[in-house]
């Protein structure tokens, strides 16, 4: 799938959208995440080629792969409560689209601790 193809379903999905918005706002969510679920499976594929390009990346370079599964889980909840996020704002439940935000954002901060800890442990120990 190239970008055409994406932004053809995104297009034609958006129209639908906007078609169904006479007929209810629930029949406009369901099209749109339906058009998101769409998207989504169509690029998960690229998505498993990225993912073992950056493992062997890992592999090549010696440094621990958890440090590249950190970055993975901390762009992964920043894309799901991103796009879970955007679907609430689109049903028009903006209040519920700024507390997954910000519960994304706790996670990822919540996930650099460890991290943190760790780097301060070891300039301490330089030190």
């Amino acid at each position: 799938m190239n970008i055409f193809t994406v932004a053809a379903v995104g297009l034609i999905g958006t129209f639908f959208a906007v078609f169904m918005r006479k007929m209810g706002d629930e029949y406009r969510v369901c099209v749109s995440i339906f058009c998101v679920c769409a998207l989504l499976i169509a690029i998960f594929p690229y998505f498993s080629e990225l993912l073992a390009q950056i493992l062997s990346f890992s592999k090549l370079s010696g440094t621990d792969i958890e440090n590249f599964t950190f970055l993975l889980k901390a762009v992964g909840i920043g894309y799901i409560s991103q796009f879970s996020s955007d679907i609430c704002a689109d049903a028009g439940e903006n209040a519920i689209a700024s507390k997954i935000e910000l519960a994304g954002r706790i996670c990822i901060l919540s996930m650099t601790v460890p991290v943190v800890s760790s780097l301060v442990e070891m300039i301490g120990k330089m030190l």
